[in-house]
């Protein structure tokens, strides 16, 4: 009888032994995973911080090549990773996103029908795969500490590139048209619907307000305070504005 109970407790204590065991290969085995998980995680977390801090440095130069040894080069507020040829190049899907944005406005407001049409954007098609391919070999991009660094000359300060996100877009680009047509001479109708369109263009989509400070940047525009880009001309065989130390990049 004290044979079976004693072989019993010797089981039963190897059972409980595999048991504790398996536990603790589990917990170890969990915690390892999660500390290596965690420590991806920190890793994966720095790269994206850096790769997003790469991408936001510095300023844009383009080179436009208009003929042989002839061209013109920009510079504006986009940092590198914006620094790219996607704001000459029009695609079809671009085209249905601005129509779609265009009719929401519409159903809106009607005070907007003027300043679309001055805005010229319906007026605008997607840009081919051969017109695609001569932008791209006539338009050099570079990345450069700030622009200030070209040398270009400007009495105007350059838009910030979020600045630039908006003056660009879609409303951006009628809300320039409208405030262009409300304090150009004309018919007080068209100026009061124009300037109707630009409050309207201008307010908080969420809480209604509007935005002085987009409404500012549409001033700035109009008088020059403040402008999109600084340029040069430069050539091989006349004298050009451009400053010396850009010609590595022509």
């Amino acid at each position: 009888m004290n044979g079976k109970i004693e072989t019993k407790n010797i089981r039963s204590a190897f059972l409980t032994m595999i048991i504790t065991s398996l536990c603790l290969y589990v917990a170890t085995f969990c915690k390892n995973n999660d500390s290596e998980f965690r420590e991806k995680q920190r890793n994966y977390n720095a790269s994206m911080l850096l790769l997003i801090r790469y991408r936001g440095e510095g300023n844009c130069l383009r080179t436009e090549r208009t003929s042989t040894g002839k061209g013109k080069i920009y510079c504006d507020r986009r940092p590198r990773g914006l620094c790219n040829s996607s704001e000459l190049i029009l695609t079809s899907g671009e085209i249905t996103s601005r129509f779609s944005l265009i009719n929401d406005i519409k159903k809106q407001t009607s005070d907007c029908n003027q300043s679309i049409a001055a805005s010229g954007i319906l007026l605008e098609q997607a840009t081919t795969n051969t017109q695609s391919d001569t932008l791209n070999s006539n338009n050099l991009y570079n990345f450069i500490d700030q622009c200030e660094n070209s040398n270009i000359l400007s009495s105007s300060a350059l838009f910030e590139s979020s600045e630039l996100d908006f003056l660009n877009s879609t409303k951006g680009r009628i809300a320039i048209a409208a405030d262009l047509l409300n304090v150009s001479p004309g018919l007080q109708t068209t100026k009061d619907q124009a300037g109707g369109c630009l409050i309207y263009l201008v307010r908080d989509e969420l809480t209604g307000a509007i935005r002085e400070d987009l409404k500012k940047l549409i001033t700035d525009n109009r008088i020059f305070a403040k402008v999109k880009n600084v340029s040069c001309l430069y050539s091989d065989s006349t004298p050009n504005n451009c400053p010396a130390n850009l010609d590595k990049f022509r």
